[in-house]
């Protein structure tokens, strides 16, 4: 039986491969104007396709030099996703619009040291969207208005993002199985696409990635590690607030180790998160010894607000944003969102009976009636 289901989950993972070839092959036929762009993008597809195939098939043979297979590895998976959005920014023109160019707009201005842009309700309202301005400016101060150099730049973030995912994962399963994670990740069409567009979600998934693998990662964990992962959190939060979904997520698995270890001394749920071990089979004599303590929760969070705090403030004081990370109307996308007229699009006549509103308290009134 179990023979049975290592064959359907085989030819399952073979499926869905050429699955997201074929996907891309008629994503880049209907997008895509230049035939030489076209045969480059799909000749790399498939070549590190059938690369993603042949590590598949040979990552369980006996290689001496282990450290030496997972750096060959890494090369090929950041090549891969690195390469594949490349070849389509270099190619597929897509305009900025909408936020993305509002926020690439006001970037320009702050390189040249206009702050006029932070004068505008957008910043006003969602200040958090400003450190995503200040890193585009930095980098349109060094490389003048170039759009394509940010699109690269999201390109090797995004080639990070994959290195890091696998190299977390191989700590805790096996090798087909991380690099059948990270073909998904380097082949999927709508990730390869999203590197053309100037966003912040692609930055701030590189950090909290890094904060994934940095806590996770790390054994017998020390007083500084908790600060640390509380400094990184704080970095990825600034570009786009979500922390709090990864604070709640290890407050859940403290209270499940907490209840886990009352039931039984001699068991720590989820070992392999915990603390990797090179063998799995030793994690058992290794259970309870590493824990998350409520300590350590609070040394992390204290560091993340720390940090945060001084970000907002320096954002304030340096005149970038009126309310420094503050999201002063938070209301708006439910207002948008649950417009069943405008089918839950931007739309100007949300803009001018709600948006414009400059008192705070009539305009939260104002998306409260339109909400309900």
């Amino acid at each position: 039986m179990g023979h049975i289901i290592k064959i359907i989950i085989k030819w399952f993972a073979i499926f869905l491969l050429l699955f997201i070839v074929i996907f891309n092959l008629v994503f880049i036929l209907s997008n895509q104007n230049s035939i030489v762009g076209m045969v480059l993008f799909l000749g790399t597809v498939f070549f590190f396709a059938v690369l993603y195939f042949i590590m598949l098939k040979f990552c369980n043979t006996n290689i001496k030099n282990i450290v030496k297979a997972k750096r060959i590895y890494l090369i090929i998976i950041f090549s891969a996703t690195f390469l594949l959005r490349f070849i389509f920014i270099l190619y597929v023109k897509t305009p900025q619009y909408s936020d993305f160019k509002l926020m690439f707009d006001a970037a320009v201005k702050l390189a040249r040291g206009d702050l006029s842009f932070a004068e505008m309700l957008y910043f006003k309202y969602w200040g958090y969207q400003t450190p995503f301005v200040v890193y585009m400016a930095i980098i349109v101060k060094f490389f003048g208005p170039n759009i394509y150099i940010l699109k690269v730049i999201n390109c090797i973030l995004m080639g990070i993002t994959n290195c890091l995912m696998y190299s977390l994962l191989i700590k805790y399963i096996s090798q087909k199985a991380c690099l059948a994670v990270s073909s998904v990740y380097a082949f999927y069409p709508g990730n390869i696409a999203y590197a053309s567009i100037l966003t912040n979600q692609i930055i701030s998934q590189c950090f909290f990635m890094l904060f994934i693998y940095y806590f996770f990662s790390r054994t017998n964990k020390k007083f500084y590690d908790f600060a640390i992962a509380g400094f990184i959190l704080s970095i990825a939060n600034d570009f786009r607030p979500l922390a709090l979904i990864y604070i709640i997520s290890l407050l859940i698995l403290y209270f499940a180790q907490h209840s886990k270890n009352k039931r039984d001394k001699n068991t720590n749920i989820l070992p392999y998160i915990y603390e990797p071990c090179e063998k799995k089979s030793s994690c058992k004599q290794d259970m309870g010894k590493s824990h998350i303590s409520i300590a350590n929760i609070i040394v992390l969070i204290a560091s993340f607000l720390l940090i945060t705090s001084f970000s907002s403030y320096l954002l304030k004081a340096s005149g970038v944003s009126k309310n420094g990370l503050k999201n002063t109307f938070p209301l708006w996308k439910f207002v948008v969102g649950l417009n069943y007229k405008s089918h839950g699009m931007y739309n100007n006549k949300d803009v001018k009976e709600i948006y414009c509103i400059q008192d705070k308290r009539l305009r939260d009134e104002a998306s409260l009636n339109r909400i309900e």
